[in-house]
């Protein structure tokens, strides 16, 4: 408002842009407050502003109108729409409005956008409502609507601004098609320079990651696309994976290594145990596999004394076990039957964080670990539970947990409340009911108590109500 009331004549006449300019608010927010603020708009209006931008000159006499028989069907679409829709007026009415007092003199050309500004609406609105009523779209041409790109230079502002675009564009793609050809180059080198047999960490061999990490300033998605895309990349990786087919392999290179590191003096032979002990590989059939598929191995694993059983004096070594397999071993030598009971396998787990399935692999792969563990009561459970009968252990019960135990018994009154292991463990401080329950089984003397509480409390709960007055009496004397 301050800027239309400052408004001086040099500036020329009031446009959204010089507004904009001026005021330093946007082109949308001073197009929104000309739709909201009559006053704003009329004091506009008289500076200006809606009479044209100066896009179009005016031919001189030149004058845009609406003819009696395009105003008559205006006004009877009007009155269509009228009948249709009473109370506030719809989008059509509001344009039909617009357009039958339209004055070209001081509004111009009736475009999109003006006529938007006239009715109050969004200027696709308008291009919609005039698309679906050709009665209105014949009249707004006739008050000049798409006029002003028809009169436009044929290469205006706008086409200038396209072509600029394109021109980007076009630049963009062609800089992208350069870059990709050079990662092209870099990339065949990378996989050229491949060599399968020195692969120790991919288990999949060559991959879009192992390649992004040689070629600075790379990433792993641009040439997973380049590898996917282009037809020269995708023969060249083909033949990178027949290759690690025929000569790598994540297991193979590891025996490789170890036979180049192989002490004959330490280890011995080099049989499938010791060959899974110096990789870390449990699985002896993938190991014998793998010598099979490549020759230069197997005269290697020969030359190092593999399948050469009983043939001259072997030097006898202390076994060797994977990482995970000398924990176990480690943890069952120093195993205290008597303090922590037989060996089960969540015992084990516990100690060493261990899940389930990693244990019984180890287990089951080394012969020594399972007679060690089986030594110190492991799977003794499980029997007793298919056999039925107890296997006698040597496990010490707590001397003092079973006098405190006893103790609870003969404290217990039996005529109150059925003794159980439940109550038993309750009235012992620490006590785990586990513990209670192993100690009543096992020991002899405490099964006895514990059994003649309950069966006195039965005795009592038997007695009729009458026996128990009799009794009563009998106490005070009668």
């Amino acid at each position: 408002m301050d800027t239309l009331t400052d408004w001086k004549k040099e500036w020329g006449k009031v446009t959204t842009t010089k507004l904009n300019e001026k005021s330093g608010v946007p082109k949308q927010t001073v197009k929104g407050i000309m739709r909201t603020r009559k006053e704003i708009k009329k004091l506009a209006v008289k500076l200006g502003y809606w009479d044209r931008k100066g896009t179009v000159e005016k031919k001189a006499g030149e004058k845009r109108e609406l003819n009696a028989e395009t105003r008559r069907k205006v006004e009877e679409e009007a009155n269509k729409v009228r009948k249709l829709r009473s109370g506030e007026k719809t989008g059509v009415q509001r344009v039909i409005e617009a357009l039958l007092n339209w004055d070209w003199e001081r509004q111009g050309d009736a475009t999109a956008t003006e006529l938007g500004d006239a009715a109050g609406m969004l200027r696709g609105s308008i291009v919609n409502i005039l698309g679906e009523r050709q009665v209105l779209l014949r009249a707004a041409e006739e008050l000049g609507y798409a006029s002003v790109l028809d009169k436009r230079p044929e290469h205006g502002k706008r086409s200038e601004r396209l072509a600029t675009r394109r021109d980007r564009r076009d630049a963009k793609v062609e800089q992208r098609k350069t870059k990709d050809l050079q990662l092209i180059e870099q990339i065949r080198k990378v996989i050229k320079k491949w060599n399968p047999k020195a692969e120790l960490e991919n288990e999949c061999g060559i991959t879009a990651e192992s390649i992004a990490s040689q070629i600075k300033g790379t990433m792993e998605w641009k040439v997973g696309r380049l590898l996917k895309d282009d037809p020269e990349m995708k023969k060249l990786m083909s033949e990178a994976k027949e290759r690690w087919k025929t000569e790598g392999g994540i297991n193979r290179n590891r025996i490789r290594k170890a036979f180049k590191e192989w002490k004959p003096k330490k280890q011995g032979r080099a049989t499938l145990q010791a060959i899974s002990d110096a990789i870390g590989v449990n699985d002896l059939s993938t190991i014998a596999k793998e010598l099979k598929r490549d020759k230069t191995l197997m005269d290697d694993a020969i030359r190092l004394g593999y399948g050469q059983r009983g043939k001259g004096r072997v030097r006898k070594v202390p076994m060797k076990f994977a990482p995970r397999q000398r924990e176990v071993w480690d943890l069952l030598n120093s195993w205290d039957r008597e303090g922590k009971g037989r060996v089960t396998g969540p015992k084990v787990r516990k100690e060493l964080d261990m899940c389930k399935q990693t244990f019984k692999e180890i287990i089951k792969s080394r012969d020594e670990i399972r007679e060690l563990a089986e030594s110190l009561g492991y799977g003794e459970l499980k029997k007793e539970k298919k056999t039925g009968k107890k296997i006698e252990k040597n496990e010490a019960l707590d001397p003092k947990l079973v006098k405190k135990i006893k103790k609870v018994i003969l404290e217990w009154n039996a005529g109150s409340k059925l003794i159980t292991v439940g109550g038993v463990t309750g009235r012992i401080d620490g006590a785990k009911k586990k513990e209670v329950a192993a100690i009543i089984r096992e020991d002899a003397e405490v099964k006895e108590m514990f059994e003649g509480n309950r069966a006195e409390r039965r005795a009592t709960k038997n007695i009729s109500g009458s026996d128990i007055f009799a009794q009563a009496l009998r106490g005070h004397g009668f």
